[in-house]
């Protein structure tokens, strides 16, 4: 009889546990959202300024982009093929210059293709300042394809403008 409890309760716990696996675990779909929107936060937040604030960018640059990149939206500066690094230095050369950029995302909805890729469409709006004034600001329909590095993790691929 005692054999049978043990028994019982050690099914009873696997399958607590196995059910808390899978409702606190991360699906694909909600690590791809926590990136963009790191990203976002990152690009609206950093401040380059020193050494220690250039080597940020260009390492969290190269954590979000693959390598190389593809761009292809409605700014002319903001499209070609690109390496991550490139993409740090013009991000780094623009607040140089006094402006910062604001970038926030909506209606995102994320398409897992396999389990190496996914494509995310999304509305991204960037504001652009100089200073404390706001220059510009636009919004622009964009199609993110990620992809699975070496190190498992999700990077962008291309970005598109739609």
């Amino acid at each position: 009889m005692n054999s049978s409890k043990l028994v019982l309760a050690i099914a009873i716990l696997l399958v607590i546990g196995i059910a808390t696996f899978f409702l606190f675990r991360s699906s694909e779909e909600d690590v791809i959202r926590d990136r963009l929107d790191e990203l976002g936060e990152f690009v609206s937040t950093t401040d380059t300024a020193g050494l220690l604030g250039k080597a940020e960018v260009v390492s969290t640059f190269q954590k979000f982009f693959a390598n190389p990149v593809l761009l292809d939206t409605r700014y002319r500066q903001a499209r070609g093929i690109f390496s991550p690094k490139q993409l740090a230095a013009a991000y780094i050369g623009g607040s140089q210059s006094g402006r910062r950029v604001e970038v926030s995302w909506s209606r995102t909805t994320v398409e897992i293709l396999n389990d190496s890729e996914a494509v995310v469409s999304t509305e991204a709006s960037v504001d652009l300042f100089s200073g404390p004034e706001k220059v510009d600001s636009g919004t622009e329909r964009l199609e993110i394809k990620w992809i699975k590095n070496k190190a498992s993790d999700w990077v962008i691929e291309s970005l598109r403008g739609q």
